[in-house]
Formats: structure tokens, C-alpha cells, sequence
């Protein structure tokens, strides 16, 4: 695990395969979406989580847009997929002028031709022509989706026509999004659109026993009022250790930060808040890995002493440092912390008993030593972790196992 200093920024739901949505991406395991619902008359495409409507008004192109925002709350339609443009036709083929009159999209024709940007300014990364033509485009033009018996796809028109159209909004709900597999992808809700405000997503985790979850995040692009928290367990509260969080950065934009549990889960919450949203943030996406987990090095006996790298000195970056004390059966544990200092949040010393956390401690504790800790069996873990940056002086304890009989 490492900080997470970029921080700039979409599930995938598993149909007879893998269809690409909003939220994750899975090879060899399954996936389960808590389901998400739509304002009342809207159409709920589940395999993108997202909702449209098709009003029951014709209106020429500038008119729709406007009606689309002021009136339905959503946005003239966009399309970022194949998944989100079935969904969307087989919307359209429900209707009974499916085949009658082409409906206005929010696509724009731009004056740098064979380019397409939609209405918020995004250029377009999936286009679909009717008859696999791209027409030829000099800046300003409006376009439809137009659906025949034979074919379906987008088309120009004059922008004065009065035509029906497609309001587009995410779905107000966030999906909970359990992974159960080997490898693959998590994003951000809605990406590559932009996520919805003053909402929290969770996500969960888990790779087969015996291995451990790594976590890179490749894109970060969120606001700064909105985090990403990262946790080591099954559960994305405080029941779980926090890992830590990705957090908009000023300066960076791509990824390559990465987490490790301790264990073979790990969870995720995304926390958006109401206090600023601006277009232009996109969210997150991250890869997932199952790992071999680490073997110990094992210490057996009855009493004895572990440091940091280096101690007294300053300790090394990139380390992650997994040790297991063994006593004799019948025994419990004693250990006593006599110096710690580290960077806060980024190098830390976990101490672990079977599933339950002992204590994690990060950054300054020189007024808190001497500290001890007591287990209740006669097996302890302790994994020190620090990142790619700043080194302290780190820690310094010693342990004595005690009888457990009396």
C-alpha cells in the first residue's frame, strides 16, 4: 500500500459473461449489484445504471436540451458504450413511433472532422452510424438515432426540426458492488461519466484464502471535498483497519498507488459530498489482483526484541515487514513498544492476533511509550508497512510470553 498522492479519477455486471456497466469489471469470479431505481416514469437500464425517458413532446434540437435540463432534471442523451447504446435501442423499440421518427441525441458535429463531441464538450469515444457511415461534419451539426426494421444508428438533421428525444440522468441510488474473484476492475459509479454527488458507494472484495488483495488505482479524478477510503477486511467501517484514501491532488492526474490487505478482503467506500461539483471530474478507476499472501518470518520462543530497519536510524522506504511470534501452547503474549515515530498515516506497525486488530499505531508516539499490548493465545502477527517517501527513526519493542494458568 502506498499514499495516495494522485488523486485525480462504471459497473460491470455479469450476464452470461461480462457486459460493461458502471461500478467493476471481473474475470474468473462473480459479481452481485445491490440494484439501483429511477425517478418515476423513467426507464432503468441495469446493466449500466442509468435512467431515461422519452418525453411525450417533439421539439426542435436547442428546445429539447432545455427540456431535458430545466424539466426532467437530466441531460439531452449521451452515449459511452455499446452496453449503454443496446440498452438505450432496446429502450427505443419499445415505443410506438420507434420506426416513424428519429430522436434527438446530444451529439455535435465539430469543425475538425471525423471528430464528435457532446454537449457538455467531451469529445465522443463511441459513435454508431447508421449504415456504418460517418457523415461529414463542418461544426454545428445536430444529430438523431434513427431506427428502421433493417437498421438503427445516428444520423444528421437540421437542427429546426421539431423531433421527439432522449433525456438521460444516473440512477439516484448507489449500487453496493461485491466482487468475488481473481482479478479485475472497480470505477467510480457512472464513469466515464461524471458521479453523482452527495452519495456513498461501497464496495467489497474478495479473492480465494491463502491470498491477499492488491489494489492499483490507475486513475483518480475527484473533487476535493470527496474521498475514496480504502480498508483492510470485509467491511468498509471501522470494524475493518483503514488503509488509507485517494483524495483530489492538485498537481497529479494518473495512478499507479496501490493497497494490500492482510487478508483475503478488502472494501472501499466512496464518499461524495453536496458542497461542490463541477463538470470536469470523471471519478476513479482501479485494478484488483489476488497475491499469494506473504509468509511470515517466524519467531519462536519465549521472549525477545524487533526494530524497525535501521534502528536507531531512519528506516528504509517500500517495505512491508510481515513477522509471527509463536510462543509455547498455553501461553499468552506480552509486547511492549519502547519508541515509535513515523510518517503519519503512510508507515505504520499493525499488530494482530488471529482476525482481531491488537493495535495499529502511525506517526508520533513518543508521549504515548511505554505502550503493551496482551493477546489472549499464544500466536501474534505484526506487519510494518511504509511508503515510497519520508523515513523516521520507526520503533523499537520487546516481547515476553507469560503462562496463560494462573
Amino acid at each position: 500500500m502506498v499514499r495516495m498522492r494522485l488523486l485525480p479519477a462504471a459497473v460491470v455486471i455479469l450476464l452470461a459473461g461480462l457486459a460493461l456497466c458502471s461500478g467493476a469489471s471481473l474475470e474468473n469470479g462473480d459479481l452481485t449489484v445491490k440494484a439501483s431505481s429511477c425517478p418515476s416514469g423513467w426507464h432503468y437500464a441495469s446493466t449500466v445504471n442509468l435512467c431515461y425517458i422519452i418525453p411525450n413532446v417533439f421539439l426542435p434540437l436547442e428546445d429539447a436540451k432545455s427540456y431535458c435540463t430545466n424539466v426532467t432534471g437530466g441531460e439531452l442523451v449521451t452515449v459511452f458504450s455499446q452496453a449503454e447504446y443496446d440498452e438505450i435501442n432496446s429502450y427505443i423499440q419499445l415505443q410506438s413511433f420507434s420506426h416513424l421518427y428519429p430522436l434527438w441525441i446530444g451529439l455535435e458535429g465539430d469543425r475538425y472532422w471525423p471528430y464528435y463531441q457532446w454537449q457538455d464538450g467531451r469529445y465522443a469515444n463511441f459513435t454508431k452510424w447508421i449504415n456504418g457511415t460517418a457523415p461529414d461534419t463542418k461544426g454545428g451539426e445536430c444529430f438523431v438515432w434513427k431506427s428502421t426494421v433493417a437498421n438503427s444508428g445516428w444520423t444528421t438533421l437540421d437542427c429546426k426540426y421539431q423531433q421527439p428525444f432522449i433525456c438521460k440522468q444516473h440512477s439516484p441510488n448507489c449500487s453496493t458492488i461485491i466482487v468475488n474473484g481473481t482479478t479485475g476492475n472497480i470505477t467510480s459509479p457512472n464513469y466515464p461519466d461524471m458521479y453523482d454527488i452527495d452519495t456513498e458507494c461501497y464496495y467489497h472484495l474478495n479473492v480465494p484464502e491463502g491470498n491477499v488483495v492488491h489494489l492499483t488505482f490507475d486513475l483518480v479524478d475527484i473533487d476535493s471535498y470527496s474521498d475514496v477510503y480504502v480498508y483492510d477486511g470485509p467491511t468498509a467501517d471501522n470494524r475493518s483497519s483503514l488503509l488509507g484514501y485517494a483524495a483530489q491532488s492538485y498537481w497529479d492526474y494518473y495512478g499507479d498507488d496501490e493497497f494490500e490487505s492482510t487478508g483475503s478482503s478488502m472494501s472501499l467506500k466512496f464518499k461524495t459530498t453536496a458542497y461542490t461539483y463541477y463538470p470536469w471530474y470523471y471519478g476513479w478507476v482501479a485494478t484488483f489482483t489476488a497475491v499469494p499472501a506473504p509468509v511470515p518470518t517466524l519467531i519462536n520462543g519465549t521472549s525477545g526484541s524487533l526494530t524497525s530497519p535501521n534502528y536507531p536510524g531512519n528506516y528504509t522506504v517500500g517495505d512491508d515487514l510481515f513477522y509471527q511470534i509463536n510462543a509455547p501452547p498455553n501461553y499468552h503474549i506480552v509486547l511492549t513498544i519502547w519508541d515509535f515515530v513515523s510518517e503519519t498515516s503512510y508507515d505504520w506497525l499493525r499488530i494482530r492476533e488471529s482476525s482481531s486488530l491488537l493495535l495499529t499505531w502511525t506517526g508520533n508516539h513518543t508521549a504515548d511509550v511505554p505502550k503493551s499490548v496482551t493477546s489472549k493465545t499464544n500466536v501474534v502477527s505484526l506487519l510494518w508497512h511504509t511508503d515510497l517517501s519520508v523515513v523516521r527513526t520507526g520503533f523499537n519493542l520487546t516481547w515476553v510470553a507469560q503462562p496463560s494458568w494462573g
